[in-house]
């Protein structure tokens, strides 16, 4: 198994590459398999300094960020952290990889975690998108947001307002044929004046639903 080197954010247990278990403290450098290496990034345990080994590691070779928006070119130094990463900008999102992120740089993201998104895109979703929190554990639902007409247009689609939100501002997508179509009626659904670009998200999702995994708060930086 290859091995991966790391370097601890928390206190960390991890096989050596013997198989003995050993205990790590913050600030430690280790090496862990690959596997391993990728779950400890995911949960914030540890973090992989090495561009050229946290592109092998997730393997992002068709992989690629499109930043849009008016403060699209922000994106540009905030990807600074991740030079294996091509960085396209464009006023709208489209899908220009295999695996893209569309982001739109008004949201902090933590990067960190970038790599792991696209790698939720090889293990059976076709899109990884943070829902979004309201304040302790709770999320913001369909019903807190958007005017009476939007929410009504939305209630025809997904039957309950009370379901999560997805925040359309991060969306890690697989360039597919349903995931092409949920970003083309996104884009024609938030471009109708009035409607809230979060509930124009959620019905054009619900209404080709590609496999979605939905991503923590832990995904916004700070």
């Amino acid at each position: 198994m290859a091995q991966v080197w790391i370097k601890c954010i928390t206190l960390v247990r991890a096989a050596d590459m013997h198989g003995v278990t050993q205990t790590y403290h913050p600030g430690d450098w280790c090496q862990v398999g690959r596997h391993d290496a990728r779950q400890l990034v995911a949960s914030g345990c540890a973090e992989i300094q090495n561009p050229v080994t946290r592109a092998r590691t997730f393997e992002l070779s068709d992989c690629g960020v499109v930043a849009y928006g008016d403060k699209r070119l922000a994106a540009v130094p905030a990807m600074g952290a991740l030079p294996e990463l091509q960085v396209h900008t464009d006023e709208l999102p489209r899908l220009a990889f295999n695996r893209t992120l569309l982001y739109s740089p008004e949201v902090k993201i933590n990067p960190v975690l970038i790599p792991v998104g696209f790698h939720r895109l090889t293990t059976g979703w076709r899109m990884a998108v943070p829902i979004i929190p309201r304040s302790g554990s709770e999320y913001l639902t369909a019903e807190m947001i958007g005017t009476e007409a939007d929410r009504a247009a939305t209630l025809a689609v997904v039957r309950d307002l009370r379901c999560p939100v997805y925040d359309p501002r991060i969306i890690f997508a697989l360039k597919t044929p349903d995931c092409e179509a949920v970003i083309e009626q996104w884009l024609e659904e938030r471009a109708i004046p009035g409607n809230d670009d979060r509930l124009a998200f959620l019905r054009a999702w619900y209404a080709h639903k590609p496999t979605m995994c939905g991503l923590p708060a832990s995904w916004y930086g700070r």
